[in-house]
């Protein structure tokens, strides 16, 4: 009985503390099939934007798993400063997710980032499994409207770069999803100067640290790592794993990232550079 109730109490703690376990093993939010589905409704209203830059070469600040809560945001707000005093970035930046680190913190990212919106800077996201915890998909969408999506980049010498969001927060892409990333790649083949595909949940891996959530199956992972091949994928982003690793796979390359999370082993943020090929240039923040 007392181990019973000691188990009780540990658990009820765990949920005060805005640790959500159960969704390590199974989401509260929406699947990701109805997720895929959402967004596709919003994006057929919306439609996709074509960016413009100044120059063929243009730079891309990115970022992931920054696991924002009100008092850890001095990172955060680095990142925000540094973007917005480099005059040759472009006016738009991605995050690849985990924005936030628990339940009602949304509010604390958007206050800290308004900035960004103030100055004309766009924020590209996808979802990671931490912004879909204690059912937060409703607040994500929401405010973000959609989780699989793409938009393109058009540089003065007409060359065109695609960027594409695929939403991996659960840890699999799922089968609506995977079926119609394959249409849209395939039919964008050789259109474009470069091809990014961006996400959260990174494509391979050296230990088990994320449990669950962690990494897609063996399966889903070569369906996928052979499409981006087909398609001319270049560039694979992705974070959640909160350390750096470059894996080139049947010439795609894949950049899982370091967090920009406060307290990290090695917290920062990444600027690609666009141009003639994709560099990638890590910048530290503590």
């Amino acid at each position: 009985m007392k181990k019973a109730l000691s188990l009780l109490m540990a658990l009820c703690c765990l949920w005060a503390c805005n640790v959500d376990y159960l969704g390590y093993i199974y989401t509260r939010s929406a699947d990701v099939d109805t997720r895929f589905a959402q967004s596709m409704e919003y994006n057929a209203k919306a439609g996709f934007p074509s960016i413009s830059v100044a120059d063929d070469n243009y730079r891309v600040y990115i970022v992931t798993d920054i696991h924002t809560t009100e008092k850890e945001t001095a990172n955060l707000d680095r990142f925000v400063a540094d973007y917005l005093a480099d005059d040759t970035s472009a006016p738009f930046c991605i995050n690849l997710g985990d924005i936030v680190n628990d339940k009602g913190q949304y509010g604390v990212f958007q206050s800290h980032t308004a900035p960004l919106a103030n100055a004309g800077k766009q924020i590209f996201s996808t979802p990671g499994n931490h912004d879909i915890f204690f059912g937060e998909w409703d607040e994500w969408i929401s405010l973000y409207h959609t989780s699989c999506y793409w938009f393109e980049v058009i540089t003065p010498g007409r060359g065109k770069d695609l960027f594409l969001s695929l939403d991996s927060a659960g840890g699999t892409m799922g089968k609506a999803q995977a079926e119609w990333a394959e249409d849209f790649l395939n039919g964008v083949k050789g259109k474009y100067r470069h091809i990014t595909v961006f996400t959260h949940t990174h494509f391979w891996k050296r230990d088990n640290s994320q449990d669950a959530t962690g990494n897609y199956s063996l399966e889903e992972t070569y369906a996928l790592a052979s499409l981006f091949s087909r398609a001319g994928v270049e560039v694979v982003l992705a974070g959640h794993d909160h350390a750096t690793e470059t894996t080139l796979f049947k010439g795609v390359r894949y950049e899982t990232l370091e967090s920009l999370k406060m307290h990290d082993i090695s917290p920062g943020y990444n600027i690609f550079g666009y141009g003639q090929d994709i560099k990638r240039t890590f910048v530290p923040v503590e």
